[in-house]
């Protein structure tokens, strides 16, 4: 089955934000004035992509990356039959690693979504029989037994935060022309709105039988999606064991929701900031529900259900200067990771990590043994339980009251004066101002410049090396005086990579260093050039970029006592730069191929 649609009626974002909040699988297929692309979904999730009018796109992806070079494709294309997809060779030929090859693919992902959300006129459909992945993403798992599996809340957020600074980058004048051009090829083409045929059985709901009011054989405009079929079929997967009467009313309080929701929004928005909740939780029902209350207002909701998961969506948002409420459900015994003591321990690692982050605990009414949860929680919420003779109805004023309670949280903090702009606020505030400088750099001399000033706050000196293919070479410093060089200057250190050392373990592992040291290569080729520090605890800190380390920082504390280094948020900063130059590089890239395009 089928469906189709104009993005005139609704943009691209809702559309993939449904299928993901629904779990739906199939291929989506978009064609546009630039071209035809497709995403393919499996229960929500992405596990493909076709980048727009260029199916062996993913050459010039790796190339960019440097996961291979040009000899190598070219070498490799030169020998092939004329047969099968080009990682296919690059796999059997070993030139090329399944995780650099991952990290391609997924790239991949995020450029084509990163395009199609600025489309805004073009035709989408939906083909749910379509489940298998495109090339070369079919070859891969065929070749390495793995599938590329993306997150489509965070693709989202990253493809939107990139295409809010294209949009920055653009005039006026050059926003009005790409709109009227979309606007001309609808017209010579004839996609000017309109959906066809979409019925219950094309959104999966055949099998239910409890649809009280007849679907329309044709519809028009967004009213095409229907809500209320999609509310009633999770409510009867989740409330299969109660009456009908009740899975109706909680239809209607969803569809009340979904009416009203951003129609009297008063939730206040900080400029330059992001509303974020991450609910942790496996309750299908309540996360649903929580998207849906939060879905047309100013408020990124993501899920949860694993450590690493929650960690990953906490670092996510923190990268995009959005510090996140956590919303933790209710404990039970059925296993370890949701476990009163397992859940405790995560909102200990959450503070510990962004000790300004905000936590919302909900548990059952009649547990009182709460005192568990870590102290830094700062509402605990009593949850209706589902034996109760009343679940629907206190269902449905507890997440009344949940919505009412996230949106006074996040005015309140509007209203208090933000912990970045404090005079003591530490390494996280000034993480935060920072993050938000290096989204403006226009080049890499930009970020490099900016990564020194903003380590150089915290230690006495520092130097910036660029990595070359036997050694690091020192660029710029701070705080570093030599017999050849004033402070501030070109600093001539090189460090070997041939050598065993520190450096050699940094490049490879590309995670941040703090500690003590013995190590005979720095000794060497650093303190004997600009003398030892007091203490010999130094500070690494890769940026890696299109998955290899391109530049290491370094940094320590000269003849001065050390002071705390937060390496959580050091590593947030690691990735925030590597992001930003990737950026540049595929900007770099865009207006190269806009550029040939244009006549």
């Amino acid at each position: 089955m089928s469906f189709t649609g104009d993005l005139k009626d609704i943009s691209i974002v809702d559309v993939i934000q449904l299928l993901q909040t629904t779990r739906k699988s199939g291929t989506l297929s978009i064609n546009g004035k630039r071209g035809k692309s497709s995403v393919v979904f499996r229960d929500g999730n992405i596990i493909g992509a076709n980048h727009v009018g260029n199916d062996d796109y993913i050459s010039e992806v790796m190339l960019d990356m440097g996961s291979v070079t040009p000899e190598v494709i070219e070498k490799i294309t030169s020998t092939k039959d004329g047969s099968g997809p080009l990682i296919a060779s690059l796999i059997e030929h070993g030139v090329i690693d399944e995780s650099a090859l991952s990290s391609a693919l997924r790239k991949l992902i995020e450029l084509t979504v990163v395009e199609l959300v600025g489309w805004r006129r073009g035709t989408f459909t939906l083909d749910t029989e379509a489940l298998s992945p495109p090339e070369p993403y079919n070859c891969f798992s065929e070749k390495t037994g793995r599938q590329i599996n993306v997150d489509t809340q965070m693709i989202l957020m990253d493809a939107l935060r990139i295409f809010d600074e294209q949009q920055r980058d653009r005039s006026p004048e050059e926003e009005a022309r790409l709109l009227l051009e979309e606007e001309q090829w609808a017209e010579e083409t004839g996609t000017q709105g309109g959906f066809s045929n979409l019925t219950a059985e094309d959104l999966g709901l055949s099998d239910i039988d409890k649809l009280q009011v007849e679907t329309p054989e044709q519809f028009s405009g967004v009213e095409t999606f229907d809500l209320s079929a999609i509310h009633r079929q999770m409510a009867s997967e989740t409330l299969s064991d109660f009456p009908d009467e009740e899975q109706e009313k909680f239809v209607s309080f969803l569809n009340e929701f979904s009416a009203n929701s951003g129609r009297n929004n008063d939730i206040v928005i900080q400029e330059g900031k992001g509303l974020a909740v991450i609910l942790f939780s496996r309750d299908e029902l309540l996360k649903y529900s929580v998207v849906t209350m939060f879905k047309h207002e100013p408020v990124f909701v993501f899920t949860a259900d694993t450590q690493d998961d929650l960690d990953q969506k906490i670092d996510q948002c923190i990268l995009q200067d959005t510090l996140p409420i956590l919303v933790f459900d209710r404990p039970d015994k059925s296993g370890e990771v949701f476990s009163e003591e397992s859940i405790a321990g995560l909102q200990s690692r959450a503070r510990e990590r962004h000790p300004d982050i905000s936590i919302i605990q909900f548990f059952c009414s009649n547990n009182s043994h709460n005192k568990t949860f870590d102290k830094g929680v700062i509402k605990i919420i009593p949850a209706p339980l589902r034996k109760s003779h009343h679940f629907i109805e206190e269902s449905i004023e507890f997440l009344n009251s949940f919505h009412s309670i996230i949106k006074g949280m996040f005015n309140n903090k509007k209203k208090q004066p933000s912990p970045s702009s404090s005079p003591d606020n530490g390494q996280t505030g000034k993480l935060r101002n920072f993050i938000v400088t290096l989204r403006h750099s226009r080049d890499n001399k930009d970020v490099s410049s900016a990564l020194l000033r903003f380590v150089s706050e915290i230690f006495e000196r520092t130097v910036l090396f660029f990595v070359r293919e036997t050694f690091l070479t020192g660029d710029k410093s701070t705080g570093i005086k030599t017999v050849d060089k004033d402070e501030g200057g070109p600093v001539k250190l090189n460090i070997p990579l041939t050598k065993p050392s520190i450096f050699s373990r940094a490049l490879e592992s590309g995670t941040p260093f703090f500690d003590e040291i013995d190590d005979t290569v720095v000794k060497k080729y650093i303190f004997d050039k600009i003398g030892s520090p007091l203490r010999k605890k130094i500070f690494l800190l890769p940026i890696t970029a299109h998955g290899k380390t391109v530049a290491i920082l370094y940094g320590d504390f000269a003849q001065k006592e050390l002071i705390p280094v937060q390496l959580d948020s050091m590593e947030i900063l690691s990735n925030q730069a590597g992001i930003i130059l990737e950026n540049i590089s595929y900007r770099k890239h865009f207006n190269k191929m806009a550029k040939a395009g244009s006549p």
